[in-house]
């Protein structure tokens, strides 16, 4: 019986099934090829072995500098996009586990082990990976066939078994993925609540449920089949993210609906989607949904620790404790760029709140306050912020109420910072009587903005 547990859990079949057994292969092919008497045949050994390099290069340069959309979004859906999750499971295993919940049962052998093996070797990723190292390399291989003769050795090793590896992706995809879903979904939990950020991540990604907006999802050539398929995998999955529904309840979002969680509709389990997906260090796109203060304090755990470049949060009705409860995880978040916060209920408290974070907070460039309801204090501490912030580059601040003492203590703050290259403000701000005259509020940002142009900034007011 240990014999039959140790074979279970360290099974010698899944060595074929890794990269290491893909990089063997073509180091093997390479120097077969090296060790022939044509001299065309050892050019297509080095090339071979050049090729083992650049494409495994490649993977950790699209994972350093992923591929996006025209919207500059991320495009899970490009060749080689997630093909990095694939080398991480194989080379950095390590740093995927997660210890166990407390009170959670693993599913046993097949459910906790076997099965997630299973799945992980039929992801989409792997047939990226596979399609991505083995078609050069089978077509190299016809030419040693064609060359040196038949080999049963190089036609089994780069020609039948990647066909079957990736037959076997196209096959067994769906069905693996629905059964292995509360598995994954377990695992999920783990490294969600232990903050292994890597592991939670990776196995966001290896269940490929998450979509984007619905012009996004026609772009990508989704059904509306497709997309209520992946709600539906979501569904089986929320029971198992205990950590996430904990945290929900703490903030009381969606406390009535998540009482029973047959009854979610499908904007809900679409709106938990995207949240649950923010605890996996997903960037976040959540608009016109009204989540409000609750639902803000929700993304607001996520982003303590969170290594998503952008956020976007506009026409939600999140006020000044939403916009507290972000202020907050903004003084440890080191990876967020891109906060839009526009359209929404934040006064002058939550304002304040966001200026403090902003003193400490060294990531953010991008910040759109504007259709809000920020006055003068908002203004001011903003204002002061500047004076100290050296990351952020542009912040809308159009259709708000800042008034003149606003307005000249923000031209004060702009002399004092170097960062910010642009600041949005309403176009009819501090014009009386058709434009006649300016008052002193317009009259010192404008100073500002010349000032800072004579000393060479790179710096421009919006008046929108």
């Amino acid at each position: 019986m240990p014999q039959l547990l140790l074979w279970l859990h360290f099974p010698p079949w899944h060595r074929f099934l890794s990269d290491q057994f893909d990089t063997l292969k073509d180091i093997i092919f390479g120097g077969l090829c090296l060790q022939s008497q044509h001299v065309f045949m050892k050019i297509v050994g080095v090339l071979s072995w050049s090729y083992l390099v650049a494409f495994h290069a490649w993977f950790f340069y699209l994972a350093r500098y992923p591929p996006r959309d025209w919207l500059d979004r991320p495009r899970r859906g490009a060749l080689g996009a997630n093909c990095f999750n694939e080398l991480a499971t194989s080379h950095l295993s390590v740093l995927l586990i997660a210890p166990k919940v407390q009170g959670e049962w693993s599913g046993g052998c097949w459910e906790g082990i076997i099965l997630p093996t299973i799945y992980r070797q039929v992801t989409k990723s792997k047939r990226h990976h596979l399609l991505i190292e083995n078609v050069p390399q089978a077509l190299m291989s016809v030419l040693f066939l064609a060359v040196e003769g038949g080999s049963f050795f190089v036609a089994a090793l780069n020609l039948v078994i990647p066909g079957v590896q990736v037959a076997l992706t196209f096959l067994l995809f769906e069905p693996v993925r629905s059964a292995a879903i509360p598995a994954l979904g377990k695992r999920l939990n783990r490294a969600m609540k232990s903050g292994n950020t890597i592991a939670a991540k990776v196995l966001w990604e290896e269940v490929e449920i998450m979509d984007e907006d619905g012009m996004y999802d026609r772009l990508m050539r989704l059904t509306d089949a497709e997309i209520m398929d992946r709600s539906q995998l979501f569904a089986e999955m929320l029971p198992h993210l205990t950590f996430f529904l904990d945290v929900t309840k703490r903030c009381d979002f969606m406390s009535e609906e998540l009482k029973d969680l047959n009854k979610l509709s499908d904007l809900q389990l679409e709106i938990l989607k995207r949240m649950a997906g923010a605890f996996a260090q997903q960037d976040f796109h959540l608009s016109f949904q009204q989540i409000g203060d609750s639902g803000a304090k929700v993304l607001a755990e996520a982003l303590k620790s969170s290594t998503a470049k952008r956020v976007h949060l506009s026409c939600n009705k999140i006020g000044d404790q939403g916009a507290e409860a972000l202020a907050e995880s903004l003084k440890t978040n080191g990876s967020l760029w891109w906060l839009s916060l526009h359209d929404n209920n934040i006064g002058d408290r939550g304002a304040e709140a966001l200026a403090e974070s902003l003193k400490t907070n060294g990531s953010l460039w991008w910040l759109s306050l504007r259709d809000n309801n920020i006055g003068v204090r908002g203004a001011e501490a903003l204002a002061e912020s500047l004076k100290t912030n050296g990351s952020l580059g542009l912040l809308k601040l159009q259709n708000n109420n800042i008034g003149d003492c606003g307005a000249e203590a923000l031209a004060a703050g702009l002399l004092q910072n170097r960062s910010l290259s642009s600041i949005s403000l309403s176009r009819d701000y501090g014009y009386r009587l058709w434009g006649l005259w300016r008052t002193q509020g317009r009259k010192a940002l404008e100073e500002a903005e010349k000032i800072k142009q004579e000393w060479g900034d790179d710096f421009e007011i919006w008046w929108m």
